[in-house]
């Protein structure tokens, strides 16, 4: 079998920089929605995944995404992640997180400070994509971008939407030569997100 390349503690040394940013910004104690709409708990409960999906939801974090039958999930609390989901080759990996944040940012504002904490971690970093997007119904961005990961290429798709304090983070990770194989899973599995 071969050894999975892209362990949890580098899948998410990316996502622990982005975590890093309580403490930055003002005081701000606003809590004004940033253009991110409400689901409905219906609407987060009774998404109908196509065949060979299955439903994952939280309650907790109060949202809700499709993933694929053949990905292998399991809890990513000891990793800065909320949960994890394997591929089946076991190198291709998407993983969500949450962020409370000190004040209130917008989508783009909190774009730009984790490439900014993105670009000071690793000095050899390429953004393929840099671009708002739609995460489900939600307004999001999106960064995608190779690394070096000691020796191992990494690609990361790391997408994210902002809501009120609450940043919410999707990151789908693979080496550049297999980011094909399973992008459109990632694609569908951020396509589906419902945020309460």
């Amino acid at each position: 079998m071969r050894k999975n390349v892209l362990n949890f503690s580098l899948l998410l040394i990316t996502v622990f920089l982005v975590l890093s940013l309580v403490g930055c910004g003002s005081d701000d104690t606003n809590t004004t929605n940033t253009g991110v709409p409400e689901n409905t708990e219906e609407e987060i409960q009774n998404v109908q995944p196509e065949e060979g999906y299955s439903l994952f939801v939280s309650t907790d974090e109060k949202l809700s995404f499709v993933y694929n039958n053949d990905w292998t999930s399991q809890d990513g609390s000891s990793q800065q992640a909320v949960q994890i989901f394997i591929s089946p080759d076991t190198v291709s990996q998407f993983c969500y997180a949450i962020e409370t944040l000190p004040t209130v940012f917008t989508t783009t504002q909190y774009a730009d400070i984790a490439k900014g904490q993105l670009k000071a971690g690793y000095t050899e970093i390429d953004f393929v994509k840099d671009e708002t997007i739609k995460i489900g119904p939600h307004d999001g961005y999106q960064l995608q971008y190779d690394l070096l990961i000691g020796e191992q290429p990494v690609r990361l798709r790391q997408s994210f939407v902002v809501k009120d304090k609450v940043a919410y983070l999707f990151l789908y990770t693979t080496t550049p030569d297999r980011f094909d194989n399973y992008v459109d899973v990632a694609d569908k599995m951020l396509d589906s997100v419902r945020i309460k």
